[in-house]
């Protein structure tokens, strides 16, 4: 597997560098690509540590734009005549282990020549080059990528064979015969939102007739036998139906829709057990399956409320009227029984007090001044952290899976933070005054704004606290993770795989039985896609979102309570969700990946909790 450090200034060319490095993670796992460079524990000999690096890399992508070769330092100096420069360090390492060191030249940047370069780079001007520009920068990467021998992490993933497999045959017969039957009734109409449209007998007799070439005869044959085209069924609208549809291996045709309706079933009764539960209507277990016993406690709460909206059929596939019966159960209030007086009883009668803002009910939404982040309550809860063994794209430091029981409700930013949001903090004097460049032709408004490193999220997150008096923050890994599955277990809040029409991705890529779609190459505005069941937008894609937790390799010793993991390497943090740009094994709920903390790349941005 190739290792590859990246090497390049920040004031040079970050531009470039967080998409060359997106690009690359499409190619190579996190742990193969060395980047933040300047993320040095306290203490260390920092060119021990940058030779320490480059000698575990097998190649070394000098990034050079055209700042590169003359920038200074506070003195005047020109950096790359300093022997302490972190460039230097690392390419010189490179170049005495002759180990491949690939000068990449940002926009027509010429290549260094010998005289301008210090002794210990002599031979870096004659290594062969790669280039990267931005009105090509797809192509050049391309072909870079080509050239480092690099493949797809993860292509596209043909569907269990079978129907396919008498499907392509039976195809083949029909066009061999000449003949084509269709059944006389069409297909039942699939419930399935977003199910794709059965093909008209049209379609199939167009190919058909399409594959035969004009100078071809076809045998004669005696009396061909009627070969009958079957049309795959969408699954009834009921729980059974679907789990039914998909426990056979040979319906493929509407399998990711079928998966991600049972989740948001599931999570719509998840939701609807905790609000139960919370308000003393025992419905047995809190798991996302709904039994007898959490049907007695629905009657048992519509007694208890006078709650008069029609019964909610828990066998069937649609989640919205649970999900609505489960917010009328966390907004509901049990009513203070006081005794009746007599003329006797001298004593008051009590009220309840009105509801304090740390008892807002789960689901409740609240902003806590005019341009603050739009919040959401989510549940307090249990779930399992991580992915299982057999999670496709995991990698080892998503596990030991293990229980985290979260124990108190929080609320999360509905959104990831606006430009709108930040711009207002730097307005009003927070935010280091910092404004992050946005690329040509993005927009900001409702889009994230990225280009924020974890220092630049952390200095919103107290302005914001001292402007409201809240307790704003980032969200723990465990809260995120916790917010994203919204009571799921799959690879994805949406099911066992991912598309387009769900989220922000490079649809280039696919993820299980799921197809290609759209690469819209930047973000998207805010909330452009479904919530999923706590009513968060975006937890997968668009953007990465910074966490509150230092970086660990793995599960081992991480607290189980929800709390941040504050100990480990404290220099970088846990960022989660994927982003644009991302394949969709990235986008899944477990993904991790770790950046240092003062870096503010194209593709990462965050959102905000808030304790209550």
């Amino acid at each position: 597997m190739t290792k590859l450090f990246i090497s390049y200034r920040r004031a040079d060319s970050q531009h470039a560098v967080d998409r060359l490095y997106e690009a690359l993670r499409k190619h190579l796992p996190k742990k193969d690509i060395f980047i933040d460079v300047d993320n040095i524990p306290k203490g260390v000999d920092f060119a021990d540590h940058l030779s320490r690096h480059v000698s575990q890399c097998e190649t070394l992508l000098a990034i050079v734009g055209p700042q590169w070769l003359n920038l200074a330092d506070e003195t005047g100096q020109r950096r790359l005549d300093s022997p302490d420069d972190f460039v230097r360090i690392e390419i010189a390492a490179a170049l005495k282990r002759n180990i491949p060191v690939v000068p990449v030249l940002l926009d027509g940047t010429p290549m260094p020549r010998a005289d301008q370069l210090p002794p210990d780079l002599k031979g870096f001007e004659r290594r062969n080059a790669a280039f990267l520009s931005r009105d090509s920068f797809r192509g050049d990467m391309d072909k870079l990528i080509e050239d480092l021998g690099l493949k797809p992490r993860l292509t596209w993933q043909v569907p269990a064979i079978g129907a396919g497999i008498a499907l392509a045959v039976g195809l083949g017969a029909l066009f061999a015969s000449g003949t084509v039957n269709f059944p006389s009734a069409a297909p039942a109409e699939s419930s399935l939102a977003g199910a794709a449209a059965a093909p008209a007998a049209d379609d199939f007799a167009d190919v058909a007739e399409a594959s035969k070439s004009p100078e071809t005869t076809l045998p004669a044959t005696s009396e061909p036998a009627p070969v009958t085209a079957t049309v795959e069924a969408a699954p009834a609208a009921t729980l059974t139906a679907h789990k039914t549809y998909l426990a056979d291996p040979a319906n493929l045709r509407y399998r990711t829709e079928a998966e991600a309706a049972i989740a948001r079933h599931e999570a719509a009764v998840l939701r609807l057990q905790t609000a139960l539960a919370a308000k003393g209507f025992a419905p047995g277990s809190v798991d996302g399956r709904a039994g007898s016993t959490t049907a007695r406690a629905i009657e048992a709460f519509r007694a208890a409320s006078g709650y008069a909206s029609s019964s909610v059929d828990l066998t069937a596939i649609d989640a919205a009227p649970i999900a609505a019966l489960a917010a009328s159960v966390e907004a509901w209030t049990r009513p203070v029984t006081t005794p009746s007086r007599t003329t006797s009883d001298p004593s008051p009668v009590r009220t309840e007090p009105a509801p304090r803002p740390s008892q807002r009910a789960a689901g409740d939404v609240f902003t806590d001044c005019t341009g603050c982040p739009s919040m959401i309550v989510i549940p307090s809860g249990s779930f399992t952290m991580g992915s299982p063994s057999t999670e496709s794209g995991r990698s080892d430091d998503e596990g030991p899976q293990r229980t985290v029981t979260i124990g108190s409700d929080f609320a999360v930013g509905r959104y990831e933070v606006t430009w709108v949001e930040w711009d207002a903090c730097v307005a009003d004097g927070g935010c280091g005054g910092y404004t992050p460049e946005n690329p040509s032709g993005w927009s900001k408004g409702r889009n994230p704004v990225m280009r924020v490193s974890w220092d630049d999220a952390q200095a919103y997150v107290s302005w914001l606290s001292r402007k409201t008096g809240a307790k704003y923050r980032l969200l723990s890994e465990a809260e995120w993770e916790y917010a994203a599955r919204a009571g799921t277990t799959t690879p994805f809040s949406f099911g066992s795989t991912i598309s387009t029409s769900q989220a922000n991705y490079d649809g280039n890529y696919t993820y299980g039985s799921g197809v290609k779609g759209e690469y819209r190459q930047k973000t998207t505005p805010t909330g452009s896609f479904s919530a999923n069941s706590f009513g968060l937008y975006d937890m997968h894609g668009n953007v990465w979102e910074w966490t509150q937790d230092c970086w660990n390799d793995s599960y081992s010793g991480a607290p189980k309570n929800g709390s941040a993991w504050t100990s480990g390497d404290c220099s970088r943090r846990v960022v989660r969700g994927g982003s644009w740009s991302s394949v969709p094994q990235d986008l899944r709920s477990a993904d991790r990946d770790t950046v240092g903390t003062s870096y503010r790349f194209i593709i990462i941005g965050f959102r905000v909790a808030r304790t209550l």
